[in-house]
């Protein structure tokens, strides 16, 4: 028995990963057994154990996973290193992992999510960009000003949230990410950290980007696992909210990415979109520009081929999964028209 304890981290870790094998082939099992039965348990001990820490536990979490390694590994204990990997490994999975194996969001909402096509990418565009345009005119008439919007876009997210089944929301708000810069100088904008539960964001993210990786962190800490689906979900919260600087902040986000494709494909027809912009879009895009271009370096530039093998590991489709937001918004239309 005293030899099983020592090795209980090793032997939890295998049993964990032998349990995510089974879960990645029974869907269903994931959404009855971990997705509605564990998890909102979990997010519900984790709110409570939060509340009191309304900042970033991140950097205090990973300092003492380090302290641990460097402590084993001076005493040259690998049965030690073994146990920590493995205890990292069961936390990670029962935690939150478990969500990236439980059925698609699609499958739910009965959405065809396809590739979008040439006649839908122009169609949604075109209405994209005039809904924007109408957006930035009405926030430069009315001088918005930069209010306090988190508590609108966790309104927003709780109410899109309530309408659609196998989703916990979550009562802890999005954390600041401290040190100031350091997702943009790894190449992200914000995440979820399963070890303490919070979901967090970079804070020097202006008003395009800020709102929406708030509210797709959010989802994420509300059992959301694919990247898709979680900005589809950050989209349609953020374009409902009662705000205008929200829908603002969603149709610009959409419109980033469909223009994008345009810049790559259809330089001519890029320009003709771009031209069109307001002065405040135009200011916001070039605001937004210039904050990545800044703290672009070596470790930034590569984080994608990270990030991608991580979430293939996770079996998702990789980074691609980012940019699908067009895809998903075109089979949401499609299905509320009908």
């Amino acid at each position: 028995m005293n030899k099983l304890k020592k090795y209980s981290g090793i032997f939890i870790g295998i049993a964990t990963l032998l349990i995510t094998f089974i879960l990645k082939h029974n869907p269903g099992l994931t959404d009855v057994f971990y997705s509605n039965g564990i998890y909102p348990l979990i997010r519900t001990a984790l709110d409570i154990v939060l509340y009191p820490f309304p900042f970033s536990l991140l950097l205090l979490f990973i300092l003492l996973i380090l302290f641990l390694l460097v402590l084993n590994i001076r005493k040259r204990r690998l049965r030690g290193v073994l146990n920590l990997v493995g205890w990292l490994i069961t936390a990670f999975y029962w935690l939150w992992g478990f969500n990236y194996f439980k059925p698609i969001l699609n499958q739910k909402l009965k959405l065809e999510v396809v590739a979008i096509q040439p006649e839908q990418r122009k169609t949604l565009t075109e209405k994209t960009l005039e809904h924007a345009i109408m957006l930035s005119n009405q926030l430069v008439e009315t001088h918005a000003q930069n209010e306090d919007l988190n508590p609108k876009i966790i309104q927003s997210c709780h109410a899109i949230s309530d309408i659609i089944s196998g989703l916990t929301p979550t009562k802890t708000a999005p954390v600041a990410m401290i040190p100031k810069s350091l997702f943009l100088r790894i190449g992200i904008t914000g995440m979820y950290f399963p070890f303490t539960g919070q979901a967090h964001y970079e804070p020097l993210l202006g008003n395009i980007s800020r709102p929406f990786t708030m509210a797709h962190e959010w989802y994420h800490a509300a059992g959301v696992a694919p990247e898709s689906e979680a900005n589809f979900l950050a989209y349609i919260s953020l374009v409902s909210a009662n705000s205008d600087e929200l829908k603002y902040a969603a149709e610009m986000n959409l419109l980033i990415e469909l223009l994008i494709f345009y810049k790559l494909t259809e330089p001519e027809k890029y320009q003709f979109y771009r031209n069109q912009f307001t002065d405040k879009m135009d200011t916001d895009l070039k605001k937004r520009n210039a904050l990545y271009q800044k703290y672009s370096n070596a470790v930034s530039e590569k984080s994608d081929v990270v990030i991608n093998q991580y979430l293939k590991m996770q079996n998702q489709q990789g980074t691609v999964d980012y940019h699908r937001l067009a895809d998903w918004v075109t089979a949401w239309k499609k299905n509320n028209i009908k």
